[in-house]
């Protein structure tokens, strides 16, 4: 079993990560944070750990950010939230848990101009609001000259709920009650929740993106979006009016993802968390577990939300070893290596699958495509999850795209037309990587593969 982390992911190095915290572009670097156990492998004692980049390819450890104190409001972990500028101070917006029964509060940790010190508060500066059994994950947004927080939330009534807070100074929150529940028209077509956890806010392609990681019986289900606009309910509250909604990820092993909305454009960056696929006796021996995938570029088709890795990513290429190989039925194609890009180009008349092999033999995934361009759909490890209903344009002369990043053990999956979807393998890091193609009857014209060695910079 693989003891190796990836070597192109955001990764701890030793001990736990999960969620990825506050990514924000300061004094000339990006900056992300992610929620980490620095004692071992295990979710417990969660601290803020953080990295930098100048690139958004190599990434420099910096010194842990936030950690837990005893006696504090974040005595038992300074759980996930966002981080952003407080009249030009850096501030860590973040749930703060006092013990196993605190149902969450709001604290705030201001920083020092590099980043690398950090005051945290002797007290929250918001409690559950009445009607409210649980909140956690404060996400800070600007809208329409004022400064608002969302905070994921379960409430007594049993709903779902993003709830809304006004915040135009960052150490008096009002709440204001919901942005949005999952009673709402357009949010109750989506996955079933009790929580939604990690909610982000972001301008995508000149819309509202509201962005909500499912969690459900204590088991986290997968990540869902709402895309529609953020309208004043009343004189002091605001509303999101949903237009559509679906998946962010149709992959398996894909939650909390944090965005950052650059200020200057319509452009957002989307991390993820990817958790570990080895048994817990392989995680311990290693002594690491989970890692963030790389940064996405989002967009808008229509009301679909699409992501693509952000363009920086290119520069991870190493020589191109693939050029334009058929992918015959029946015989597999190998990749240059266990860190490696796959690019594969899907002719219209194609009907059928397009896989990719993991070291074990296991199909990790699978994109299907109809030769109407009706539906595509997500295999893995024989399971099938159904993915965006996206309707190609029946030209003749239209190829589809499917890209693979493979990094050992992660694989992150992107499809011109389709959801991305993020799937590991408990495979070893050694072993070889393959692509075949899969047509459902007989076709003249096959997927083209190009492929890349990836080599971090």
């Amino acid at each position: 079993m693989s003891g190796v982390e990836p070597s192109l992911h955001i990764g701890a190095g030793v001990g736990w990560l999960n969620d990825p915290n506050g990514p924000i572009w300061w004094k000339d670097r990006w900056h992300v944070f992610f929620q980490h156990n620095p004692h071992e492998p295990q979710h417990g004692c969660i601290h803020w750990a953080h990295v930098s980049s100048a690139d958004l390819r190599s990434w420099r450890r910096e010194p842990i950010a936030l950690r837990p104190r005893p006696g504090a409001p974040d005595a038992a972990g300074c759980w996930s939230g966002c981080v952003t500028s407080d009249d030009g101070v850096p501030a860590a917006v973040y749930t703060g848990v006092a013990d196993n029964d605190d149902p969450g509060t709001v604290c705030i940790a201001h920083g020092d101009d590099g980043l690398t010190t950090w005051t945290q508060p002797e007290t929250p500066v918001a409690t559950v609001p009445p009607g409210v059994t649980e909140m956690r994950d404060p996400f800070v947004f600007h809208h329409e000259g004022g400064r608002w927080a969302v905070v994921g939330a379960r409430l007594d009534d049993g709903r779902a709920a993003a709830l809304l807070f006004s915040c135009d100074d960052l150490r008096r929150w009002e709440p204001r009650g919901t942005l949005a529940t999952s009673t709402d028209p357009v949010a109750a077509d989506l996955p079933e929740a009790d929580i939604w956890e990690c909610p982000q806010l972001a301008r995508v392609d000149g819309r509202w993106v509201l962005i909500l990681s499912l969690w459900r019986a204590r088991v986290l289900t997968g990540v869902a979006y709402l895309v529609g606009d953020v309208v004043a309910e009343h004189v002091d509250g605001l509303h999101f009016a949903a237009d559509a909604g679906g998946l962010v990820d149709a992959g398996r092993d894909y939650y909390a993802p944090a965005v950052l909305s650059d200020s200057t454009s319509d452009r957002g960056l989307l991390w993820g968390w990817s958790w570990e696929a080895r048994s817990d006796e392989a995680v311990t021996e290693s002594g690491w577990a989970g890692v963030l995938t790389l940064p996405r570029e989002l967009r808008l088709s229509g009301d679909l939300l699409l992501s693509s890795p952000a363009p920086e990513s290119e520069a991870l290429r190493g020589p191109r070893s693939v050029h334009g190989a058929r992918l015959e039925p029946g015989a597999a194609l190998d990749l240059p290596g266990s860190t490696a890009e796959v690019l594969i180009s899907v002719p219209a008349g194609f009907d059928g699958g397009v896989q990719l092999i993991d070291p074990l033999g296991t199909e990790l995934l699978e994109i299907h495509l109809s030769g109407t361009g009706a539906l595509g759909s997500l295999h893995w490890s024989g399971a099938v999850a159904e993915i965006a209903k996206a309707h190609r344009s029946g030209r003749p002369d239209e190829i589809v795209t499917v890209r693979f990043l493979v990094d050992r053990t992660v694989v992150e999956a992107f499809c011109s037309h389709h959801t991305s979807a993020t799937a590991r393998t408990a495979a070893s890091e050694d072993g070889t990587w393959r692509l075949r193609s899969r047509p459902s009857g007989s076709v003249t014209d096959l997927p083209r593969a190009d492929a890349w060695t990836l080599e971090a910079r």
